[in-house]
């Protein structure tokens, strides 16, 4: 907010697209973490006790409830005027195109995961779409869990508890560490890019 202010972006503007930033990343991954879970290996519901949601009666009235609850809020009509006056930020084509984004930024880190196992390690690897899907399941865990800033341990625990067996206790550690260190460099040098960028961006109006 501090630096759309800056720009002369409206504070309303920087808070609507940043909520729809949060709802759309997670939502993205939780697409990604559920078609992995369900579809790709069903043991691991098992390993987390999460089966026993999908056979109990109640889990199926839960989306059902969900939908009608939106549907009962967008039938207010403060709720429906105060969207049609924001519909730019519902764009369907930029929405989309913004939740592919996300899913091209998800997607990718099977393949980092196994060129880590086999360049360090000389590891056999799961199939790629197993490590993308298992980060993402970690990375929502530690999304949504409170106090923890960026994940950090809750999303190397599950990660581990996810790939564990497979690769050995010590292997899923380590490479869940080294993963967490490679994201940290990556913010470091994207912020230290970024802000240059920003600072020669100043300069170059101030000039004019």
């Amino acid at each position: 907010v501090a630096l759309a202010k800056d720009y002369g972006i409206p504070t309303e503007s920087v808070i609507i697209s940043m909520s729809i930033e949060t709802l759309l990343i997670t939502l993205v991954a939780g697409i990604i973490a559920f078609g992995g879970l369900v579809l790709g290996n069903l043991e691991t519901l098992q390993s987390f006790g999460l089966d026993q949601y999908f056979h109990n009666s109640s889990f199926k009235f839960v989306l059902p409830f969900i939908a009608i609850l939106a549907a009962l809020t967008l039938m207010s009509s403060r709720v429906r005027n105060w969207l049609k006056t924001r519909r730019n930020y519902l764009q369907p084509r930029v929405i989309l195109r913004a939740g592919l984004l996300y899913a091209l930024y998800f997607i990718p880190i099977g393949f980092l995961l196994q060129t880590i196992l086999f360049t360090l390690w000389n590891a056999h690897s799961p199939p790629w779409y197993e490590l993308t899907w298992g980060f993402v399941v970690a990375w929502v865990v530690g999304f949504v869990v409170p106090g923890a800033s960026g994940g950090i341990g809750v999303r190397e625990a599950v990660f581990v508890a996810l790939f564990g067996a497979q690769l050995g206790g010590g292997l899923a550690v380590g490479l869940s560490i080294l993963l967490r260190i490679i994201t940290i460099i990556g913010d470091i040098l994207t912020f230290a890019v970024a802000s240059w960028l920003a600072s020669e961006n100043r300069k170059s109006r101030s000039s004019t």
